[in-house]
């Protein structure tokens, strides 16, 4: 198999460029990991941005569980669609 070929490690513009992406890339999945978590807040679950990836992935499905709890409930959801 044929390998891609990387220019030296030491290459200096090459360390910034991908430092910089791991940077933006982490700082990008704090924001989303803490979005996950004031979603399940705010329906009234307990999550910190700290969860497991796998507790976060159920987020959507536990709000979804609530939205449908709350339409059978007949609660006014008319703003939730």
């Amino acid at each position: 198999m044929n390998r891609p070929v990387l220019p030296p490690l030491h290459d200096n513009a090459l360390v910034l460029a991908l430092t910089s992406q791991v940077t933006h890339l982490e700082e990008e999945n704090r924001q989303l990991r803490q979005a996950l978590a004031d979603c399940a807040n705010h329906v009234g679950a307990v999550a910190s941005p700290r969860c497991s990836l796998d507790f976060l992935l159920m987020i959507p499905r536990e709000v979804q569980l609530v939205i449908e709890r709350l339409r059978k409930a007949g609660d006014d959801v008319t703003q939730i669609r």
